[in-house]
């Protein structure tokens, strides 16, 4: 039986080569920008905050939720 964790970067792998075929990198790269939010400066914020993720499945525990 293949793991959840397995299963999502065989998933990933197989979805990454289709985008290279649709999307090739040459076709987009003189267009990517530098960000201009800083990350540090983010953390130094007076303001808590949050960065979230919904998972369907978690690689140590399986599926979280069935839909």
């Amino acid at each position: 039986m293949q793991t959840v964790l397995a299963k999502i970067v065989a998933d990933k792998a197989i979805w990454v080569e289709a985008r290279k075929q649709q999307q090739p990198l040459a076709s987009f790269q003189n267009e990517i920008q530098p960000s201009t939010r800083h990350f540090y400066d983010a953390l130094q914020g007076a303001r808590t905050a949050f960065i979230l993720e919904c998972k369907k499945a978690s690689p140590s525990k399986g599926v979280i939720r069935d839909d």
